[in-house]
């Protein structure tokens, strides 16, 4: 399947749910899946998914496949429309900053889970868990070579990984201009 860009605002607006957000992961990172797949990898219950699932299918980011039979009964398959996803957020800039900001609440959730426990590894090369906010000023070579690496740490987050070692991660940033003291500069008209 090609990649696939979110940009209608009402797929923007359909997946600024943090649970919205979660399903549609789990299912871009493990392929088609059921409800109930879905809902035991996320630790929820199915029936707390369905109204979910729902309004994800309606706004097209996720889409009905052959169904698979689970016990006595067939059940449904859901699948992304494309891999990688991207998100195209100056089409609905407001959408987009609420998926950002739920993007924002389930990365301090999962930070705050792992970061109590004495398995997390926090240095060295095997380091599981990291928060940070860097701050600098970057040229626009810079600004580039930014872009190319965190698009390589997304591509590798969206390979599969079938091996029987691989564990569930997540990663979430933000990279955007951070506001100076400063007016910004009037761009003149001529």
């Amino acid at each position: 399947m090609p990649g696939y860009t979110i940009s209608s605002p009402r797929q923007i607006a359909a997946i600024a749910s943090p649970i919205r957000q979660e399903i549609v992961d789990v299912i871009a990172a493990t392929g088609p899946a059921t409800i109930a797949h879905v809902a035991f990898l996320l630790g929820r219950r199915p029936d707390s998914l369905y109204y979910h699932v729902g309004a994800l299918q309606r706004a097209g980011l996720l889409l009905p496949q052959q169904p698979r039979r689970e016990g006595q009964r067939p059940a449904s398959v859901y699948d992304v429309p494309g891999r990688p996803l991207r998100m195209a957020s100056n089409r609905a800039p407001a959408a987009a900053s609420r998926v950002i900001a739920g993007a924002l609440s389930l990365a301090r959730r999962d930070f705050s889970r792992v970061v109590a426990s004495p398995a997390t590894v926090f240095e060295g090369p095997d380091r599981d868990v990291w928060g940070a906010r860097l701050r600098a000023r970057l040229s626009p070579d810079r600004i580039r070579r930014v872009n190319e690496l965190l698009s390589q740490v997304a591509d590798l987050f969206q390979e599969p990984n079938p091996s029987d070692d691989a564990r569930p991660f997540a990663i979430t940033w933000v990279f955007a201009p951070a506001q100076t003291g400063r007016a910004p500069k009037k761009e003149s008209r001529s």
